[in-house]
């Protein structure tokens, strides 16, 4: 399996993985409005034989805390096909992304997704909760759903 950097040119295949693996366009909606709000730290794909077969999007957001505003980076979305999904490939799309980040000096990724999927990758819910303890400057408001969910530092 290949990961590489996404081109501009791919962002319809982009958009048919998100819709295919979640059954609905949101998640391939909100990878469209990230790339126009000019917020996308990574955006790679996964390939197998020559094929995208999966897709993750790293962005910037903004924490307010009681000491300030905290950089950080939200998750979101991460898409395999549904015929390639239990393989691996999600997770080697996180690792990628995640290093990939850390080497540019990103401190803090947030996740809101699956409790049981994402903490194998680092993600916790007492790192949510203890990060989280500030109001989202985008991407809405902190709730405890969104605590739950994980952090990694």
């Amino acid at each position: 399996m290949n990961v590489r950097d996404e081109s501009s040119e791919e962002r319809g295949a982009i958009r048919s993985i998100h819709e295919a693996a979640f059954g609905r366009p949101d998640e391939a909606d909100l990878v469209g409005r990230l790339h126009d709000e000019g917020v996308v730290l990574a955006s790679l794909v996964a390939e197998l034989e020559e094929r995208m077969v999966g897709h993750i999007l790293f962005s910037r957001m903004w924490i307010e805390t009681d000491t300030g505003i905290v950089s950080a980076v939200a998750l979101a979305p991460l898409a395999v096909l549904p015929e390639q999904q239990r393989q691996g490939i999600g997770g080697r799309l996180i690792w990628h992304g995640v290093h990939r980040l850390r080497g540019r000096g990103e401190q803090t990724v947030i996740v809101v997704g699956h409790p049981d999927y994402y903490p194998r990758f680092g993600f916790s819910t007492d790192k949510a909760r203890s990060t989280l303890g500030g109001r989202q400057r985008r991407r809405g408001e902190v709730t405890e759903e969104t605590a739950k969910h994980g952090v990694t530092e």
